[in-house]
């Protein structure tokens, strides 16, 4: 990642970070609850850097912080204790790790959060002001794991019936609308989501005359004038867009003839992809 300052690249800050031939670079960017500006990012020695990107200084390495490399590093806000977290992955061995970035405490470590696969996303969902991690599974070799819902202290409080599929990414919505809490899995072939209170799937999201689209790698929910839209990307190059309480596709952009890794969603009208 190069930071941009007045039109002049002042740094390629993330040159030494982790990345293999499926994965680029692993960093997340973000304004903090103080107003920071922090990138945090994962190097090949496993280090966990944070850096104060308007102040051009790194605030805190932390070494050795998994066995092995990072692959997957996600931002969330918990508004109930007023506190950025940090959930960092290292898919070798599936292992988790929640820290706290005001003061860059390890809440949870979860070692071997999957039996089968690699662990390949994970995220943070608030339910009634309790914050739970929901882990996906990548299953190999016909055997079965479905996603799994954490509490704090590293406890299962329930799985997700029949998500025993290669989920890529996954992450969580609330609906204001129909206060209800729904999962999100980008799979092989299509994308799905969970009705998260009933334990059951809510919608598939896939082209009936196009079973095979791709591996889904990323999603998004944009909400415009009341009806939210669902965002994705998949390996072979198309962004898709879907009503998500109908599973209606709206758009199909073809963008590349290869894999999008990401979206990013500014000020509802446009999306970036990588």
């Amino acid at each position: 990642m190069k930071i941009n300052h007045n039109n002049t690249i002042f740094g390629e800050l993330t040159k030494n970070s982790y990345g293999c031939f499926d994965l680029d670079n692993t960093f997340a960017a973000f304004k903090s609850i103080n107003d920071y500006l922090l990138l945090i990012y994962s190097t090949k020695t496993r280090s966990l850097i944070c850096y104060d990107i308007l102040n051009y200084k790194i605030i805190i390495e932390i070494k050795n912080s998994h066995n092995t490399f990072i692959t997957n590093i996600r931002h969330f806000i918990d508004m109930k204790n007023n506190r950025d977290l940090i959930i960092s992955i290292s898919d070798r061995d599936n292992n988790l790790k929640l820290w706290n970035v005001n003061n860059w405490e390890c809440i949870l470590e979860i070692p071997h959060a999957n039996n089968t696969g690699y662990l390949c996303s994970a995220c943070l969902l608030n339910d009634n002001n309790n914050i739970f991690i929901i882990t996906s599974n990548c299953n190999m070799q016909g055997e079965t794991e479905n996603i799994k819902v954490y509490d704090l202290e590293g406890k299962i409080k329930k799985e997700i019936n029949d998500s025993n599929e290669k989920i890529y990414f996954i992450d969580s919505l609330y609906d204001k609308k129909t206060n209800k809490i729904y999962l999100l899995t980008g799979n092989k072939d299509y994308i799905k989501s969970y009705d998260y209170y009933k334990n059951e799937l809510y919608h598939k999201y896939f082209e009936y005359f196009e079973m095979t689209s791709g591996i889904h790698i990323s999603i998004q929910i944009n909400e415009i004038n009341d009806i939210l839209f669902l965002v994705e990307s998949c390996s072979f190059g198309f962004v898709r867009i879907w009503n998500f309480h109908s599973a209606e596709l709206i758009n199909k952009i073809k963008v590349y003839d290869d894999w999008i890794f990401g979206i990013c969603l500014w000020d509802k009208d446009y999306a970036f992809v990588a």
